[in-house]
């Protein structure tokens, strides 16, 4: 058996293992996923699983893109519901 991560460095960012392999090294092919390794699990030679690392929601990106200081902050809108105007065009 051979290590994930000599695997990753010959195979690239997708890799193909066996079950006995991922019960073997279940931390180690967690943290490459995490990493961004895809890996399709196979049992008998058959695929069973794909693990993939997943990608962050729209909020947690456009926070992440904020604390980098790449956007303006968000500016809050006073919702407070305004009086019409009179006739006389003032408000009562």
């Amino acid at each position: 058996m051979k290590l994930i991560s000599e695997l990753l460095r010959f195979e690239g960012r997708e890799l193909t293992i066996t079950a006995m392999d991922f019960r073997k090294q279940p931390g180690e092919v967690l943290a490459q996923a995490q990493l961004g390794t895809k890996f399709t699990i196979t049992k008998n030679g058959k695929p069973i699983a794909v693990l993939t690392r997943i990608e962050p929601d729209a909020f947690e990106l456009g926070s992440a893109i904020r604390k980098l200081g790449l956007a303006e902050p968000m500016v809050r809108v006073d919702s407070t519901p305004q009086r019409a105007p009179t006739s006389t065009g003032r408000a009562k």
